[in-house]
């Protein structure tokens, strides 16, 4: 008598279904990790634009001419293309010069994202002030 090689069709079946589950299980949790970590990315990015706005603030004492939607580039903050691929950046300065909040808004693939568009002032002030949003 000769002996079969190979795999019975429920061999198969349950093989499937456990990759089916474990895919269930992993594909969500990746994608709120990518979330996160273009949400922490792009937080990064924000601070340290608010901080070369502070260093102009303490040269010339106003962060830059009135206006709203000013990208980095408009008021000459160095940066890298690459960085936070998922959000678009703008920023308003108002109060003559002496105010401004940095807009984090984020693209359709950071759409998931409970947090949403993300905003920081010259006080230090962050929302959204949900939980987990900035870290916290």
């Amino acid at each position: 008598m000769r002996r079969q090689k190979g795999f019975t069709l429920m061999e198969m079946m349950i093989t499937v279904a456990i990759v089916g589950i474990l895919a269930a299980i992993a594909v969500p949790s990746y994608q709120r990790y990518t979330e996160r970590a273009n949400r922490t990315e792009a937080q990064a990015l924000m601070n340290e634009f608010a901080q070369r706005l502070e260093r102009r603030y303490s040269q010339t004492f106003s962060y830059g001419a009135d206006g709203n939607g000013y990208t980095p580039a408009n008021l000459n903050l160095p940066m890298d293309q690459n960085a936070a691929p998922r959000y678009q950046f703008a920023i308003d300065i108002t109060n003559g010069g002496n105010s401004f909040v940095i807009r984090a808004l984020p693209d359709a693939g950071q759409a998931g994202d409970g947090c949403g568009a993300l905003s920081l002032d010259q006080n230090g002030a962050r929302l959204p002030v949900t939980q987990g949003c900035w870290g916290s």
